[in-house]
């Protein structure tokens, strides 16, 4: 019962001293970036760019392969594409959280949960560059604001404690097997396919299940549907917030009994 207890303490105070500490995460995360884009012209708005230029050619494709002829399929498309790419990169990326840090984690001391707020917010700086490309199109297709639309605000920050347990759940269980990470990309990119991002969900009629019981199909709508104007369905919030519960007290309990380890593991 001690040793349980030490490891929970353990576990909570590292991840108080890593949020308590952003000036550290949130430097590298922009360090990672302008590195990613040293010596180019625009920088880190080429992540705008090629967003918004793959937007482009997927909605031409799709609407003609789709036969929609609808001005808001493309921020519909935009809007969920640029959510996507926030929660896919958390997944995995996030089973490298750790690993991948192997030199910096065993050559400094840093509350080890830092690195998973650090990709966190490194996706959310990509997530804002993707943002402007997005807005850019709302306005050019006069997409209306409503008062649904301040809704995006609370959904952003429930995807962003996602991507945190994300981060270091996949992270702790990829350092000790590294098959995981395969696995992850192998599934994250047939769930694209089977998610609502291309095309919407009443285009499947009574096999709609596909998407309800897709938990990354609410997790974007809880944003989207306010970007477009509209009213987020309660369900969608009411599975978000409980795959949130749930992945935090999982995340918790797994982060307490091995976090201590994972130097062991690199």
């Amino acid at each position: 019962m001690n040793m349980f207890m030490s490891d929970i303490k353990y576990f909570y105070n590292d991840l108080v001293e890593a949020i308590q500490s952003p000036g550290i995460w949130w430097r590298f995360a922009w360090l990672d970036i302008r590195l990613q884009y040293r010596r180019t012209f625009l920088g880190p708005f080429w992540l705008t760019l090629s967003f918004l230029m793959s937007g482009i050619a997927l909605s031409i494709v799709y609407s003609q392969l789709l036969g929609i002829d609808d001005e808001v399929f493309f921020a519909y498309l935009l809007g969920g594409l640029s959510i996507w790419a926030f929660l896919s990169a958390a997944v995995m990326e996030g089973c490298g959280t750790f690993y991948s840090m192997a030199g910096m984690i065993l050559e400094r001391r840093l509350p080890l949960t830092v690195y998973a707020l650090r990709l966190v917010s490194r996706n959310f700086i990509t997530f804002c560059h993707n943002l402007i490309a997005v807005v850019l199109v709302f306005i050019y297709f006069k997409v209306a604001l409503t008062p649904w639309t301040l809704l995006v605000i609370p959904g952003l920050l429930v995807l962003q404690l996602n991507a945190l347990w994300f981060s270091i759940l996949f992270g702790i269980i990829s350092t000790r097997y590294r098959d995981l990470q395969q696995l992850v990309t192998v599934l994250m990119t047939l769930t694209f396919f089977v998610t609502p991002i291309f095309w919407r969900k009443e285009m499947l009629g009574t096999r709609g299940i596909i998407a309800d019981v897709n938990p990354f199909y609410h997790m974007i709508e809880i944003v989207r549907s306010p970007m477009l104007g509209h009213q987020p369905a309660l369900t969608s919030w009411m599975v978000v917030l409980g795959i949130t519960a749930v992945g935090m007290i999982v995340t918790f309990v797994v982060g307490s009994k091995y976090l201590r380890r994972l130097a062991y593991w690199l």
